[in-house]
């Protein structure tokens, strides 16, 4: 029996060689989302019979009611999988859907234009002030002066496995890492 999409998720999600384990844990658990139902839809299916019609097909159910940025979430995980297929399993057809996707074009939602403004940000951070979440009024002040995503520069949860460095807060097997102020200690009080 050939390669199925369901033994080809399943080899791209336990392969230590894959990309998938280079993900930040965050970004890994919402492409494993994505996986489960591809898996639960067409896991049966196998990769030597999707073709182009066949994308299309999953596409359109993906992207039913113009979500096309659900149509593109999914269609970025099959080109993973069969990146992945390709390169690590050596499977021709992964090979050729790799190119049945770079030649294919899906609808597409339009970028955002709408950006924080200088006077909402200032807005954030008087009021920030104001409830005396000094804090919140800092962080929004790096975020929007230094163009940095809210991540960069608070930090987030990740499993405590993932964790880089000793963690300050632990909660339930998860840590808080990462952020502008992860490697800043507090200096000791005198005597301590």
């Amino acid at each position: 029996m050939g390669l199925t999409i369901a033994s080809l998720i399943k080899a791209y999600k336990t392969d230590a060689e894959s990309t998938h384990h280079q993900l930040s844990h965050a970004v890994r658990i919402d492409r494993e989302r994505y996986l489960s139902r591809i898996d639960r839809q067409y896991g049966d299916h196998l990769v030597s019979n999707v073709t182009s019609r066949t994308l299309v097909s999953w596409h359109k159910g993906w992207a039913h009611g113009q979500k096309y940025a659900t149509g593109q979430a999914f269609i970025g995980q099959l080109r993973a999988l069969f990146r992945y297929g390709f390169l690590y399993l050596r499977d021709d057809d992964c090979r050729r859907l790799c190119g049945v996707l770079d030649n294919m074009k899906f609808a597409t939602t339009k970028p955002r234009d709408a950006r924080l403004t200088s006077a909402q940000a200032d807005a954030i951070r008087s009021e920030a002030r104001k409830i005396g979440w000094y804090s919140i009024a800092l962080a929004q002040a790096f975020q929007f002066e230094l163009m940095m995503s809210q991540k960069d520069v608070i930090g987030e949860w990740l499993p405590a496995m993932e964790a880089v460095g000793p963690a300050k807060v632990v909660e339930e097997g998860y840590v808080w890492g990462g952020g502008l102020f992860s490697g800043i200690r507090r200096p000791r009080a005198r005597g301590a």
